[in-house]
């Protein structure tokens, strides 16, 4: 009964709010599974799915020819690029480049836009963690890190998904309920870890594993429509 009241009230707080404008919404699900096929070095789904997002883009936002040619040029060095490193850095420029889009920022998705930028914390501070040089990094600047990913996990939290992005979906909204709990659970325990000021100490690896695991379940929630849905959200 009790899972029941707080799905109706999910529900009826992200049916309140202003349906996200077409263009942000359907490029930032299709960079998002972007991220996904890189998080998986899958090259094939890499260059198509940034083949997409980039005639979205193209096809809705008017630039003039230097920024069309910058354009061109961020998305084929991302689909040349075979180090996972080098993709994310040309992802976040992708990302910051498609949350740039002048709509109005009542027409947003803001649980979307909250989840890009955390993504990016998230990669940056997950993958210093899990690195078998991190004692070489330097404490107060792998914390600097964190306290960024702190920040922008807590404007994430803040921010509830728009009904069309659960699909109108009982069963989606109920996902994604369960699927963020795990993801925050995941969050405090990373977090956690890194407050206890000792890398040797504490496990900040498998921490950070398991957190990117459940950020990856969230996404593929997230991107993941069924037949009907994709062919609604290509037209």
């Amino acid at each position: 009964m009790i899972k029941k009241i707080w799905i109706l009230l999910l529900v009826v707080v992200v049916a309140c709010q202003p349906e996200p404008s077409d263009v942000p919404f359907r490029l930032e699900l299709r960079v998002l599974k972007l991220e996904l096929a890189i998080l998986s070095q899958d090259h094939d789904m890499i260059t198509l799915l940034s083949d997409e997002v980039s005639e979205l883009y193209k096809d809705k936002v008017t630039l003039e020819e230097g920024s069309l040619q910058e354009f061109n040029k961020l998305i084929t060095t991302l689909q040349n690029s075979k180090a996972e490193d080098n993709e994310f850095t040309y992802l976040q420029k992708l990302k910051e480049t498609v949350l740039n889009i002048p709509v109005d920022a009542t027409a947003r998705d803001e649980h979307l836009d909250g989840l890009m930028v955390y993504g990016n914390h998230l990669i940056l501070t997950t993958e210093t963690a899990r690195d078998v040089m991190m004692d070489l990094y330097g404490w107060n600047e792998f914390e600097a890190q964190a306290d960024a990913l702190k920040e922008s996990w807590d404007i994430l939290e803040d921010r509830k998904p728009s009904i069309e992005l659960l699909r109108y979906n009982d069963e989606k909204v109920d996902a994604q309920i369960r699927l963020f709990d795990m993801l925050r659970q995941a969050m405090r325990e990373f977090i956690n870890s890194i407050e206890q000021g000792d890398a040797t100490t504490y496990d900040l690896c498998s921490n950070a594993d398991v957190l990117r695991d459940h950020y990856i379940n969230y996404l593929q929630m997230l991107t993941s429509v069924s037949s009907q849905d994709q062919e609604e959200i290509l037209q």
